[in-house]
């Protein structure tokens, strides 16, 4: 055994030696990341033009919901998202564009809720003149929906009653015959807590579950857990 790692100790120290090497030579390729990215203000909209790959550094000092938008000519201009460690958040395809024909105008539009941290921004242009803007909004964190009276007092009609979940602007409403919500589901998006459901079969047992949610300025949707299940019988 002594001849052995006699022997073979010089070669594995080397191996080692090689492959710290390539783990650090890996590390720089974010730092350069870093030392290239120009600071970016949220809101501002910012205007570029170049082949090469132009960086842009952000920083939340919470949990953030960012939302990208984008005006490109003659075709798409190519958005990454990275965090500090370069971990990528946003990739290219991400990015939803649509094309006016006549214009030859892409607006692209994208969403990500990301963790307190510093962020990078990566464009590549392909030489393509275009105009974006990073919008931030507070990560809302809705409770669960809760139903805290399902009752039919009319004949064909439920009406369901939730508890007030904070920061929620509406509630959604899933009913059905079928307990586990596989088949005839029916859904509606009520603005207040209390909502009379109508035109449903008279004599017939309904499964009710209600999912609270608010709307960010993108238009992206944020959720509440989703309610446990009432059931009642509608009056015949």
């Amino acid at each position: 055994m002594k001849k052995f790692m006699k022997r073979w100790m010089p070669l594995l120290l080397t191996l080692m030696v090689c492959v710290g090497t390539f783990w650090s030579s890996v590390v720089p390729v974010y730092a350069s990341m870093a030392d290239e990215a120009m600071d970016y203000t949220m809101g501002e909209t910012y205007r570029g033009q170049h082949w090469y790959s132009k960086y842009y550094s952000f920083t939340l000092k919470e949990r953030t919901h960012i939302s990208l938008r984008a005006t490109t000519y003659s075709g798409t201009v190519d958005f990454y998202i990275y965090n500090s460690n370069g971990k990528k958040f946003l990739d290219s395809d991400n990015v939803k564009y649509t094309k006016n024909i006549t214009t030859d105008v892409y607006k692209g539009t994208a969403s990500r809720t990301l963790s307190a941290g510093t962020y990078y921004l990566e464009i590549y242009g392909y030489n393509k003149e275009y105009y974006f803007t990073l919008n931030a909004d507070k990560s809302i964190t809705l409770a669960r929906g809760s139903i805290t009276s399902l009752k039919s007092n009319k004949s064909g009609q439920l009406t369901v009653s939730c508890k007030s979940v904070p920061y929620a602007i509406g509630y959604r409403i899933q009913y059905s015959t079928d307990y586990r919500f596989r088949k005839g589901v029916k859904t509606i998006y009520s603005p207040v807590r209390i909502k009379t459901l109508t035109k449903l079969s008279k004599g017939k047992r309904y499964y009710v579950r209600v999912t609270p949610y608010t709307v960010y300025t993108d238009g992206e949707h944020a959720w509440g857990a989703t309610s446990y299940v009432k059931s009642a019988v509608v009056k015949k």
